[in-house]
């Protein structure tokens, strides 16, 4: 319980003065700042709650470029975890409950990412109008999971095909990414975050050029099928 309540102290204290930060700079901060600032953000609150990183081999995405970035989803855990090896330029999408995460919501205004109401289809497709554009023109790293919401046993969900059709659109790569550990640390419902280790593995680019929006189905299910084949290995 202490271990939980350091990482969240660190979070107000870090998220607020990266706020006022960017008020005081009128949004004028360095491109790789968004980069720089979440990477310390969930590495450091990973190391106050006792989770130890563990990559299998090296990340697909350290160099700025355009692409779609997915991983599995089972845990609040993996908004951590996932921070730690952010990619440069993110643009990341979130339901739009994160706007009542404290804290948490300033780092979203700050860097304009995207939240969605996964109530509403219609709506949630026009909130993510243009993403395929800014991932092409300002070599972007669109980043989400796929299943929309939290395995409760670890299993991969069915996936969406949202981030995918964005990849197709802006004809980026697909860089995927398969954790495993976060669950047991910390099961939906529960508040305190348990010490241990969450192995990451990063897959083969999955690329995109060639293909139409009338495949993006066909590459959602080829991507799953690959983290599903890593998750089982």
């Amino acid at each position: 319980m202490l271990r939980t309540l350091a990482a969240w102290a660190f979070t107000a204290v870090y998220w607020t003065a990266v706020f006022a930060l960017y008020l005081a700079t009128f949004r004028r901060l360095p491109p790789a700042f968004a980069q720089a600032a979440i990477r310390f953000w969930g590495r450091s609150a990973l190391a106050i709650t006792g989770v130890r990183l563990e990559l299998a081999n090296a990340s697909t995405f350290e160099e700025r470029a355009a692409r779609v970035v997915v991983y599995n989803h089972t845990s609040a855990l993996d908004m951590l975890w996932t921070a730690a090896l952010c990619p440069p330029a993110p643009l990341a999408v979130g339901k739009k409950e994160v706007v009542w995460v404290p804290f948490v919501n300033l780092a979203w205004w700050a860097f304009g990412f995207i939240r969605v109401d996964r109530s509403n289809p219609i709506q949630a497709a026009r909130s993510i109008e243009g993403v395929a554009e800014s991932v092409l023109s300002d070599r972007r790293s669109y980043c989400l999971a796929p299943e929309g919401t939290r395995s409760l046993d670890g299993k991969l969900l069915p996936f969406k095909k949202g981030a995918f059709v964005v990849a197709i659109r802006s004809q980026a790569p697909v860089c995927a990414m398969v954790a495993e550990g976060a669950q047991p640390l910390l099961p939906k419902g529960c508040v305190v975050i348990r010490p241990g280790v969450i192995r990451v593995r990063f897959l083969p680019t999955f690329e995109t050029r060639g293909l139409r929006e009338g495949d993006a189905r066909g590459l959602a299910d080829r991507v799953r099928q690959a983290m599903a084949d890593a998750l089982s290995s």
